[in-house]
């Protein structure tokens, strides 16, 4: 799993979007304002289309494979709170087990 951690307005998501487009690894955004979003960064930043996936596309379509995602502790911490149907708790710490 490939992870890119810095501070904010670092160039993090221009560098996800170019490991996008190398590895053809869809990004996964959890509405479709971000979706958007991400496809602007990508034409801006490289002049080139990125794929990208939505919850519909997981759900009802036809995508299955490797995805990658921008903000994952945003991401997390929405999908945690519509599946716990509360958003009343913030998450500051995790563990994450590096694959072989």
């Amino acid at each position: 799993m490939k992870f890119i951690v810095g501070k904010s307005n670092t160039g993090k998501t221009k560098e996800l979007i170019e490991y996008s487009l190398s590895s053809n690894i869809p990004i996964f955004a959890l509405h479709n304002g971000k979706a958007n979003s991400l496809r602007a960064k990508a034409f801006s930043y490289f002049n080139k289309v990125v794929q990208v996936v939505t919850p519909d596309d997981l759900i009802y379509g036809d995508y299955r494979g490797e995805i990658l995602v921008d903000d994952l502790e945003k991401a997390f911490s929405m999908l945690l709170a519509e599946y716990l149907k509360t958003d009343d708790f913030e998450v500051v710490g995790a563990t994450v087990t590096e694959e072989d």
